[in-house]
């Protein structure tokens, strides 16, 4: 059985014959290197992913950012900016008490301050969810550390997106219709005009040496390590994001309390491929037994 170095090792000495691999041709490869997997349905985030994945392929984000670290307060203007703010829309119908703002960029990346990102009012417990997976990969927890960032800032990392094949915003051929509930501090963001709406593929799929299949918005370097966050017990996951009160005055570090229930796993990208099909793991295709799709 090959480690995931070795691996790594591997992929990035085939380099030159994967990449002969057929590749959208608006596919820009980066070198960033550590991935930050969100699986849009074995980690319980619901709609999250298509705010994400919106503001990725829609709004021009894009997928590569740089935790910071910020202040508290420095992390509450960025809300602000994203229309997150203190009673923001989403606190009020049609949504209300049951819902949070989410927002992309994260409030936790420098890219968010020059304002204009884009939020969605999303259930409490798909952001708790969201929120987890982020403070796991930022602060590599117990046994994990030396993975993600590490607690150490700045942290250059890339977001990739496991199962999210059945979201238009989430793919090589977007559908950017705004489907009501996609908002900037402006407001509702409008529909694009033909001239401004994606033209060709946008970003590529990537084999992982798991077998699973993650797609990335802007593409990936073959030998990037990727990294999910496992649950050592399921239940008690969902329970924390179904229960857990947010408080826009803290930042992740709310979130502390469920870390020891998670772990990170390490992986590693080994080859382009051409579309979200011929994942090897049942974790990551939706199918594995006792996993089901969330709604908090």
């Amino acid at each position: 059985m090959h480690s995931i170095a070795a691996l790594a090792f591997l992929a990035s000495s085939c380099l030159v014959m994967v990449q002969s691999t057929a590749v959208p041709a608006n596919l820009e490869r980066r070198s960033v290197t550590k991935l930050m997997i969100f699986d849009c349905v074995n980690d319980g985030l619901g709609d999250v992913c298509d705010n994400m994945c919106f503001g990725a392929n829609c709004q021009g984000w894009g997928d590569s950012f740089v935790w910071d670290k910020p202040s508290k307060s420095t992390a509450s203007k960025r809300s602000t900016k994203a229309g997150c703010g203190s009673g923001n829309h989403c606190s009020k119908a049609p949504y209300g008490s049951a819902y949070q703002c989410d927002e992309y960029p994260f409030k936790s990346v420098e890219e968010s301050d020059k304002g204009g990102q884009v939020n969605r009012c999303v259930k409490s417990g798909y952001n708790n969810a969201q929120s987890q997976v982020i403070r796991n990969f930022y602060n590599s927890y117990a046994g994990f550390k030396g993975k993600g960032c590490d607690k150490t800032a700045p942290c250059d990392f890339a977001v990739v997106f496991a199962n999210a094949g059945n979201i238009g915003y989430c793919n090589i051929t977007p559908n950017c219709k705004n489907d009501g509930n996609e908002y900037t501090k402006d407001g509702k963001v409008p529909d694009p005009k033909k001239r401004e709406a994606p033209t060709g593929p946008v970003g590529g799929y990537y084999k992982l040496a798991s077998g699973d299949v993650v797609y990335a918005p802007t593409g990936a370097e073959v030998g990037a390590m990727a990294y999910r966050t496992v649950r050592k017990n399921e239940t008690l996951y969902h329970e924390y994001n179904r229960n857990h009160e947010y408080s826009e005055h803290q930042g992740y570090e709310q979130y502390d309390y469920m870390m020891d229930n998670l772990e990170l796993a390490e992986d590693v990208v080994v080859a382009i491929v051409d579309g979200p099909q011929g994942s090897a793991s049942s974790a990551m295709n939706g199918t594995a037994q006792n996993i089901t799709k969330r709604d908090y």
